[in-house]
């Protein structure tokens, strides 16, 4: 309708008033007052109108003209031509054409026009069926009155006015809806993703510039906003009691309308939400892969990472001779190493969370999300077990100086917890029964263990004499009457070893420690388990005394060879 005439229109020289014929052919009618009209437009004007009712009525008409007054040679010239051009020019477009009495030289000319078929410039013209009618009334045996306008005796209300606002409101729409379906054509052939081919790494350079095309033809061809036109004009269609003009349309004109519109809403609106669809999905694929490839590059860089952090491991000192040395060793490891180690393991489970995305998708980013995988567990496994080794390595050589010293620290509390005691009960005992000269030698030793921390007394002065005056090597000083007081507040200060921490040095010794430090560990251990069993003792042997205090001086001193370390547990 865009390219006719607005006057002709409007002129209502010929009209498609929305009747049918029995055989539901669309009906275009000539008006009784046509033949003036027909005599004032132009041949071209007019045929234009007349294409238009047919692109309107889906291919095919049912012509009706009354040619009972006003019509001269000239004007049934003219209307023989319009037809024949139509016929011509829109392929068989009509189905029968119906003449009320006409006169008799105008039929003889309507004969001899229609039933040749070649024009003067010999092309061949389809021929089309006509009735020539007496009178008005044998048009109903054709076409039910119903579906004729009043002027020919019909009962259908025609509306010109109506008509040419509905035309000029409606059928653009339609229009603009055929014209979206084939843009959508149009831009399916253009994206190459609305293609279905999957995507590569070549493809995914133009990623974005195709989403931006998409959617700039998408706006160009104002697709979306032709879906909200036919959605108005659906609304207003249904219901046409809201409309004036829509209640003076032909009913069969309204529903035809509605359903063209419909059909052409559901093919525009289910072609696009495909095409959203695939575009979606590969906006979704290509930022999976985008995902992925940033995977692929943190995996190589973990795998740098642990690379370097392994020739770090290397270049560390291991095995500490003291407390102080071995924590310090631990340290640096933990600062150097340990901790760097943990952001690793960190970084490479947030990799591994963020490619189980990629393995429920297509074959090609599955692929990918199983070899970044792969790659990333094959290296991570054996460096965090490699790792794991070296710091309980670490923990180990530590926590045996620790415990090492504390033993040892112990050892010479209890030694110094002994060593007064028997001195106290001697001096009791010596205050009873000795001569003078034992308690002068009772308060050397006692002076001697209040000013300095040497504990290597001579206990052989201590004895106490037999009958014959000579010292006894062979008594046994007793313990003190509230030994079990005594012993349970010394515990209480100073607890005793546990048998675990104990074992720890003499059977557990990490493999890393030196033989020299394996062997002083051991020597440990057993005069420890010596010194303990001593405290669950009543009495004690001078001697056993002595050897203790003998441990503790040596210990000050220097190392001794391991054949003077070992005792035997009485």
């Amino acid at each position: 309708m865009d390219k006719v005439n607005e006057i002709v229109l409007e002129s209502a020289v010929v009209i498609l008033g929305g009747g049918v014929d029995k055989d539901g052919t669309p009906i275009v009618t000539f008006p009784v007052d046509s033949a003036d009209l027909l005599d004032i437009y132009s041949c071209k004007d007019i045929l234009r109108l007349m294409q238009a009712f047919v692109d309107l009525s889906g291919g095919q008409v049912t012509v009706v003209a009354d040619l009972q007054e006003g019509w001269t040679e000239a004007i049934t010239d003219k209307l023989t031509y319009l037809l024949n051009e139509l016929q011509d020019t829109r392929k068989r477009c009509i189905k029968k054409a119906y003449f009320v009495k006409p006169f008799v030289k105008t039929t003889k000319r309507l004969l001899i026009r229609n039933n040749s078929n070649t024009r003067e410039n010999r092309k061949i013209i389809p021929l089309y069926d006509t009735e020539y009618l007496n009178h008005v009334r044998d048009l109903y045996e054709f076409i039910d009155k119903s579906q004729l306008s009043t002027d020919y005796g019909g009962t259908m209300q025609y509306n010109h006015i109506a008509w040419v606002d509905f035309q000029r409101t409606y059928i653009p729409i339609i229009t603009a809806g055929r014209e979206a379906l084939v843009a959508l054509a149009y831009i399916r052939n253009e994206i190459n993703r609305l293609k279905y081919q999957p995507l590569t790494k070549s493809s995914q350079i133009s990623q974005g510039k195709e989403g931006y095309k998409y959617q700039n033809l998408i706006n160009q061809y104002k697709v979306r906003e032709t879906i909200k036109s036919c959605e108005d004009a659906i609304e207003r269609l249904e219901h046409p009691e809201c409309d004036p003009n829509l209640m003076q349309t032909h009913a069969a004109v309204l529903l035809d309308t509605t359903n063209k519109l419909k059909e052409i809403h559901f093919k525009i609106t289910t072609e696009l939400a495909t095409m959203d669809a695939v575009m979606m999905r590969s906006d979704a694929e290509h930022a999976l892969i985008v995902k992925l490839e940033e995977c692929e590059d943190h995996t190589t860089e973990v795998e740098e990472t642990i690379e370097l952090m392994l020739q770090r491991v290397q270049g560390l000192p291991w095995v500490g001779t003291n407390v102080e040395e071995a924590k310090s060793y631990r340290d640096k490891f933990v600062e150097s190493v340990l901790t760097p180690s943990k952001d690793i393991v960190s970084c490479a489970s947030s990799i591994l969370q963020d490619l189980e995305c990629g393995k429920n998708t297509t074959q090609t980013t599955y692929a990918m999300s199983i070899n970044i995988a792969k790659r990333l567990t094959e290296g991570l496994q054996p460096f965090t077990k490699h790792l794991n080794e070296i710091n309980e390595a670490y923990i180990r050589i530590h926590l045996f100086h620790v415990i090492s010293d504390k033993i040892e620290r112990w050892k010479q509390k209890a030694t110094l917890f002994l060593t007064k005691l028997t001195l106290q009960e001697q001096k009791d005992r010596s205050n009873n029964s000795s001569t003078n000269e034992n308690i002068e030698v009772l308060d050397e030793n006692e002076n001697k263990l209040k000013r300095s921390s040497d504990l290597h007394l001579d206990l052989d002065k201590l004895l106490l004499p037999d009958k014959n005056d000579t010292p006894n090597k062979c008594n046994r000083i007793a313990a003190p009457k509230n030994w079990q007081i005594l012993l349970t507040t010394f515990y209480k200060k100073h607890p005793p070893p546990e048998k675990k921490h104990v074992r720890l040095l003499n059977k557990f010794v990490p493999k890393y420690i030196q033989e020299r430090q394996k062997l002083e560990a051991e020597v440990l251990a057993e005069r420890v388990l010596f010194i303990l069993q001593m405290l669950n003792r009543n009495e004690f042997k001078p001697e056993d005394i002595q050897l203790i205090q003998t441990w503790s001086y040596k210990s000050k001193t220097s190392h001794l060879d391991s054949s003077r370390y070992m005792v035997t547990l009485v």
